[in-house]
């Protein structure tokens, strides 16, 4: 099957049984399988018209995707999906995150979020961090950011780069995180390097120089993402989809 006729077949599912006017919710779960290995799928469309479209086109761009890799291994053996729609347009939105002000390596670093879910009503969610022993002095940012926002921020240069396996190809569509949860980035503003499509953070002094010599001509390249350490995952209200993003900066001291 195409992604083309994949995203006919659950746009005409999806409009022949629901309505096609007013806020619309639909969560679709379920996986994609292929002859190399499964793709699984887990994510909440919502909106005020044409949601229908918004589903179909992004189960269709995985398979897209996943095809166009040339690998023969990629070949899309069938599709297991189910569809389940909400009557009301179910979304949140990340409205803080709140942490102390410094904390020291080897301790425990309590952070709140502040999600706004429907009529304005805001719930908090607590998540623990645990700093490494060993962690330098200086600034740690910490980003709370909804799945499409941190997809880019991960994955915008394997996307560009070509993958030299299937596996590769099923890991990156695999890592896509699910707009069901917020996640939370923990990164330094020191020097990552991108080879290969793949992040190389914060390297020693002798890899980095030889990373920045071998820039020229090549696809390593120096990101602007920072430095990242850990990722941590905030999980919103089942059936939901979560927007919005934030970033504080918390100092570690020694």
């Amino acid at each position: 099957m195409t992604p083309l006729l994949m995203q006919m077949a659950l746009f005409s599912a999806i409009d022949s049984t629901e309505r096609s006017v007013g806020a619309q919710a639909y969560s679709v779960s379920g996986q994609l399988d292929f002859d190399g290995g499964p793709v699984r799928v887990d994510d909440v469309y919502s909106g005020d018209v044409g949601v229908a479209v918004i589903a179909s086109a992004a189960i269709g761009s995985p398979i897209a995707y996943a095809l166009q890799s040339g690998f023969d291994a990629l070949k899309l053996k069938a599709v297991s999906l189910v569809v389940a729609p909400v009557e009301r347009r179910s979304q949140q939105q990340v409205v803080d995150l709140m942490a102390a002000r410094t904390v020291r390596p080897g301790e425990d670093l309590d952070l709140t979020v502040v999600i706004e879910g429907q009529n304005g009503v805001d719930t908090s969610r607590r998540v623990q961090y645990r700093v490494p022993v060993g962690t330098p002095a200086g600034t740690l940012n910490f980003t709370i950011a909804d799945a499409t926002s941190t997809n880019v921020i991960e994955f915008q240069s394997a996307v560009s780069t070509p993958q030299r396996s299937t596996q590769q190809v099923l890991s990156l569509l695999n890592g896509l995180r699910s707009n069901t949860k917020a996640y939370i980035r923990v990164w330094r503003a020191e020097p990552s390097f991108t080879v290969d499509g793949r992040d190389i953070p914060d390297p020693p002094p002798s890899l980095a120089m030889l990373l920045t010599r071998g820039q020229a001509g090549t696809t390593n390249l120096v990101n602007t993402r920072g430095a990242k350490i850990a990722e941590l995952e905030v999980p919103g209200a089942p059936g939901f989809v979560v927007t919005g993003t934030k970033t504080i900066q918390v100092e570690v001291k020694e």
